[in-house]
């Protein structure tokens, strides 16, 4: 009797592992489901802020979890989080922004530093070597200057926008420009949240220095070859600038801002944050503050009426709806991610990443962790979760903490930005663009050649240990 009873306990626990496996197996092609209809139909130019709401029902219908719950409770929690952090940073970094764009300092700063560096020649692969080297080196000082990613995008725009229009580039690839330093944000040093999660596991801020700076320079470098080849093939099909109503129209027989003047906000905000250590948020109310300030002649002699007041509302005016719509876009994103991260499914994939037997950890722990952040669809909520659910595992099988504090931040910047990060759509919304036309050349640069950046990374430490 008790033989016949073990094995009938051993046969039902049996049978729940099984069932169990195929639940997980289903839970996984849910969110892999939910993940496939954000990505086809954003393509589709459906709009995100509802599609993610149908994408998290479909995750939680595979994972038996469909309640008014999951949409009141956790995807709401999620995305209401996120809103409530980042909108204020949305709104000064819009204002700030139409600021630029308004007073006309945003083209004064393109055009000076385009025909500095050509030396007044813009025309051709010349000038197309210029605005893509002028994009790299603005997105690199915004990063390591420790302005938020998001503000980073929204202030660069109407600067790549200039840039663009100097030298008669198409449109299309603007957001592919201004996504052209993502690796840049993970740097060894960099003040970019990203590099601060990892923090936790007691390592710097410079961890695995040299290995992190050969990777970045590597997938940077690519970045660059990519656009320059896209853009040049581009103007060999004749494809031009075409400007829209939203773009920066400053009238420049009118005043201007001087080219030291415009950068003064943009170098108090860097002080600001890196020297004195103030809240991001803070810093670019002090920015903003002084573009007010400082661009205030411009400011009227760009309006139409010559009034600063009518100036300053109607830049104030344009950048709240564009501010709602990104905290909406960003939030519902979050949201989604709150219910795939919420799942046994979910917690099942880390499980399998984290516990694979593997003679190359390195390598696998940028495997893993581009993985978490991909289905996260946000830097910040994947690093954190990598940081949380990776860190034990590979940890205790001999990664060194500084290794995998750099090769997840990298990772971080990799699938990131597929077409369902908040980032990603913000930069093809601004410039007026579409996720058709302008996504291939942000998936060369913000995909490839971070995931190249991370694995030279990873393959460095690898080979000379002693690095780390």
């Amino acid at each position: 009797m008790i033989n016949i009873s073990k094995r009938a306990n051993k046969g039902t626990g049996l049978y729940e592992n099984m069932q169990g496996g195929v639940m997980n197996i289903l839970g996984i092609v849910g969110i892999l489901l939910g993940i496939a209809i954000l990505m086809y139909f954003t393509f589709q130019k459906l709009d995100v802020v509802w599609l993610s709401v149908i994408a998290a029902m479909v995750v939680a219908i595979c994972n038996r979890a469909l309640s008014l719950e999951t949409y009141t409770e956790t995807f709401m929690s999620g995305a209401a989080g996120f809103i409530k952090t980042y909108t204020p940073i949305f709104l000064v970094g819009c204002m700030f922004a139409a600021l630029y764009s308004e007073s006309g300092a945003s083209q004064v700063i393109a055009k000076t530093i385009i025909r500095t560096f050509a030396k007044g020649g813009v025309h051709g692969t010349r000038g197309i070597w210029v605005a893509v080297l002028s994009s790299f080196a603005i997105t690199t000082v915004f990063y390591l200057g420790g302005i938020d990613a998001m503000a980073s995008i929204i202030a660069r725009v109407p600067l790549v926008i200039g840039f663009f229009k100097e030298v008669n580039l198409p449109r299309r690839y603007i957001p592919g420009c201004i996504y052209i330093g993502s690796m840049m944000s993970s740097l060894p040093g960099s003040p970019q949240i990203i590099n601060v999660i990892p923090l936790a596991l007691g390592t710097t801020p410079t961890a695995a220095l040299v290995p992190g700076l050969i990777g970045s320079a590597v997938g940077g470098i690519l970045a660059i070859l990519f656009t320059v080849w896209v853009l040049k093939r581009a103007k060999v099909r004749g494809e031009q600038f075409c400007g829209i109503d939203t773009d920066p129209v400053a009238d420049e027989t009118k005043r201007v801002p001087n080219f030291f003047v415009a950068l003064i906000p943009l170098i108090a905000i860097f002080v600001v944050f890196n020297v004195f250590k103030l809240n991001i948020i803070l810093a670019m109310l002090i920015g903003l503050v002084l573009a007010l300030i400082l661009f205030a002649p411009a400011l009227k002699a760009q309006n139409k009426e010559n009034r600063y007041g009518r100036a300053v509302i109607a830049a104030f005016n344009g950048a709240v709806p564009q501010t709602a719509r990104i905290a909406l876009i960003t939030g519902s994103l979050v949201g989604f991610g709150a219910v795939v991260s919420a799942t046994d499914a979910f917690g099942a994939i880390v499980q399998a990443l984290t516990s694979v037997d593997s003679g190359m950890l390195l390598i696998f722990v940028v495997v893993a962790a581009s993985i978490v952040v991909g289905i996260m669809g946000n830097p910040v909520g994947g690093v954190s979760a990598a940081v949380n659910m990776l860190a034990p595992s590979f940890l205790a099988a001999g990664v060194p903490a500084q290794a995998f504090h750099r090769l997840v931040t990298m990772a971080g910047t990799t699938f990131d930005s597929l077409p369902t990060n908040a980032g990603v759509l913000t930069a093809i919304a601004l410039p007026g663009c579409t996720v058709k036309e302008s996504y291939p050349l942000m998936f060369l640069n913000s995909v490839v050649a971070t995931l190249v950046s991370a694995f030279v990374a990873a393959i460095v430490m690898t080979l000379f240990p002693g690095l780390i």
